[in-house]
C-alpha cells in the first residue's frame, strides 16, 4: 500500500464522517434512486420479488444469533417505513415525518417470527408497487 493510497483512504473517511449527509445523499441517488428511476413499476415489482426470495433464502440459512435477529429487525423496519412512503404516493394516507425505528418488530421476536414477518412485509411492498402500476400518480 502506498502513502497516496493511505492518504486517499483517510480523505474519504474524513469526508464520510464530516459530510456524511452529503455522502449518503450521493450514494442513495446514484446507487438506489437512479437505477430505480429507469425501471417501470412492473420491473420494480419483479425485482422486489426476486430480491425477496433471495433474502428469504439467506434468512432461512442464518444462524439464530442476536446479530442476525437484529439485522432482520432492521431490514423489516426499513421495509415497513418504505411501505408508508408508498402509501403516501398512492394517496392512501397523508405524509407523516417518522423514522424507521418506529416500525421495528418486538425485541423479543424469535428468528422464526422474523423470517415469517420478513416474507409478509416484502409481499406487502410488492403489492403496493403493483398498485402503483395500476394507478400511477403524477403528483405526491
Amino acid at each position: 500500500m502506498t502513502v497516496a493510497t493511505v492518504g486517499v483512504a483517510a480523505g474519504a473517511a474524513y469526508l464520510a464522517r464530516v459530510r456524511k449527509d452529503d455522502v449518503k445523499d450521493f450514494v442513495v441517488s446514484r446507487v438506489l434512486e437512479a437505477p430505480a428511476g429507469r425501471s417501470s413499476y412492473t420491473e420494480l415489482g419483479q425485482s422486489l420479488e426476486r430480491s425477496g426470495t433471495f433474502l428469504a433464502g439467506r434468512a432461512a440459512r442464518a444462524a439464530d444469533t442476536p446479530a442476525n435477529r437484529e439485522l432482520l429487525g432492521h431490514i423489516i423496519s426499513i421495509e415497513r417505513w418504505g411501505q408508508q412512503r408508498l402509501k403516501v404516493a398512492l394517496g392512501q394516507q397523508p405524509f407523516q415525518r417518522d423514522e424507521s425505528r418506529q416500525y421495528r418488530p418486538p425485541q423479543d421476536a424469535s428468528l422464526r417470527e422474523l423470517r415469517e414477518l420478513l416474507s409478509q412485509v416484502r409481499a406487502g411492498t410488492v403489492e403496493l408497487v403493483r398498485q402503483l402500476h395500476v394507478s400511477p400518480r403524477t403528483t405526491v
